[in-house]
Parts: C-alpha cells; sequence; structure tokens
C-alpha cells in the first residue's frame, strides 16, 4: 500500500503537519517539487556532457538501405 503525504524538509529533516502518523519505521520515497515561494529554480545545462554525446547523434547508416536490406532478407526465408 503507498500514502502520499506532504511534507517539507527544514535543515535535513522532514517536518510534516502529519507526523502523528509516521510508522516507526518505513521505506520511502521522496520526490523534491519546487517550492512555489522560491519560485522555479532553473538548472542550467552542462554544455560539456552535451558536446560529448553530439557525435553520437549521428546516422551512421543510410536508414532506407538498411530497411530495405531487413526487408528482403525476411523474404528470402
Amino acid at each position: 500500500m503507498y500514502t502520499t503525504i506532504e511534507a517539507d524538509i527544514l535543515d535535513g529533516v522532514v517536518v510534516s503537519k502529519d507526523a502523528a502518523r509516521f510508522p516507526k519505521s518505513a521505506r520511502v520515497l521522496i520526490t523534491f517539487i519546487d517550492n512555489p515561494q522560491d519560485g522555479p529554480q532553473k538548472r542550467k545545462p552542462d554544455w560539456e556532457k552535451i558536446q560529448s554525446n553530439l557525435d553520437k547523434l549521428h546516422l551512421r547508416v543510410d536508414t532506407v538501405a538498411w530497411q530495405r536490406e531487413l526487408r528482403n532478407e525476411w523474404h528470402k526465408s
């Protein structure tokens, strides 16, 4: 069973008005959402990572010819 609560983290401690209902121990998944008081947090892109991956996006084969070759193999069997 999953239960969703709303809480804040203050100085590394989870603080919630529902804290009295927390179990003594549990496994949790935490999703961080933007704090509306702080406004949306903008992350700057890591251009070094982007640049290093650009070459991987280039097509290395003629995709139309590759598809035709595959289809020819299917028809031979």
